[in-house]
């Protein structure tokens, strides 16, 4: 009796100990990312999803809509003009190591359709998900801040010949850096900002100070430039030694109640990411490459793990040193317990 019961312990320490080390594993996996969807009049391109691990490289486009020319060209100094094509794209891209971008264009003009037939719309959603450890010569030092520099910088632009009201025409651009561990959330950011054909612009308190923008009474062309950058010194705390995730997402999206002489672009594809960073003396901020990590086993565990196998072993000899061998074993069985 005590023979079978020693064994059932055993044996159900080593799912525990599994199950421990997989909770170390629970990070979503490192890599890129890019969706696109396009949609012109009731015909759609994707979504298309890109995914690359890291490092790595994805890019994705999806586009809807008879293409060629539009009327002509959206931009107010001292923004370079953007071709106003008559259909949707959705563009985006995102690099390990490197930055995100994100592009979404609707609308154009369809002469030989007439106004108001059919929405025209497109997204694009790029990501980037790293890890990150922290290293430190003092052992006594047990957390650290982290520093975040964040930069996005691209245009969202509106044109209107046919006459629009509220939500009818607009463009926005989303970005969210977050950082997290298998735990809980340690730090998020959010901003946003969009451009109404019709009421003009709204942003997020983070973004509010770097638009600058504009609008050209001929076509009621509206426009807002981002240009953002700023330093975030100790935005967020973490343990030495425990790995953390740095997720950035970079959202486009345009929409047009029609292609009918009506344009919405928002082109943030040159730019935009992060740098993490960390100011204290004899710590180290390092990014994991690869997959997700392998952590080493905390020590309490180690000594767990051998006493269990040690006993797996104790009691696997003891089976066999019975009666000089356990009945009916075969002969591979055998060779086993004698040489145990």
């Amino acid at each position: 009796m005590n023979k079978h019961k020693s064994s059932k312990v055993i044996y159900w320490l080593i799912p525990v100990i599994s199950l421990h080390f997989s909770s170390a594993l629970a990070l979503p996996i490192q890599g890129v990312s890019v969706t696109t969807f396009a949609e012109y009049r009731g015909v759609s391109s994707g979504p298309a999803t890109q995914i690359a691990g890291n490092p790595g490289t994805v890019n994705s486009t999806s586009q809807a809509g008879p293409g060629g020319g539009g009327i002509g060209t959206i931009g107010v100094s001292p923004q370079t003009p953007v071709d106003t094509f008559d259909e949707a794209i959705a563009r985006g891209r995102a690099a390990l190591p490197g930055t995100l971008g994100s592009y979404s264009h609707a609308g154009g003009f369809s002469p030989g359709f007439g106004a108001g037939a059919g929405p025209v719309s497109a997204t694009t959603s790029s990501q980037s998900l790293t890890h990150w450890v922290a290293t430190s010569t003092d052992p006594s030092v047990t957390t650290v801040a982290i520093d975040v520099l964040a930069f996005f910088d691209g245009t969202m632009a509106t044109g209107d010949f046919a006459g629009v009201g509220p939500g009818d025409l607009s463009a926005r651009v989303d970005a969210q850096l977050s950082a997290f561990t298998d735990g809980g959330s340690l730090y998020d950011l959010a901003l946003h900002a969009a451009l109404d054909g019709s009421t003009g612009l709204t942003a997020s308190a983070g973004w509010a100070g770097s638009v600058t923008s504009g609008i050209n009474t001929f076509g009621n062309v509206r426009q807002a430039t981002i240009d953002y950058t700023e330093f975030f010194e100790d935005a967020f705390v973490v343990n030495i030694g425990e790995v953390f995730a740095w997720d950035v997402m970079l959202d486009t999206s345009a929409f047009a109640t029609g292609p009918f002489e009506l344009w919405a672009i928002s082109d943030f594809f040159n730019t935009g990411g992060f740098d993490l960073s960390v100011n204290t003396a004899g710590i180290t901020l390092i990014q994991v490459s690869g997959g997700s990590p392998s952590p080493v086993p905390e020590p309490g565990m180690l000594l767990l793990l051998l006493i269990g196998l040690l006993a797996l072993r104790w009691v696997s000899r003891r089976n066999c040193l019975i009666d000089g061998l356990p009945l009916g074993l075969a002969p591979t069985t055998q060779s086993r317990c004698l040489s145990a």
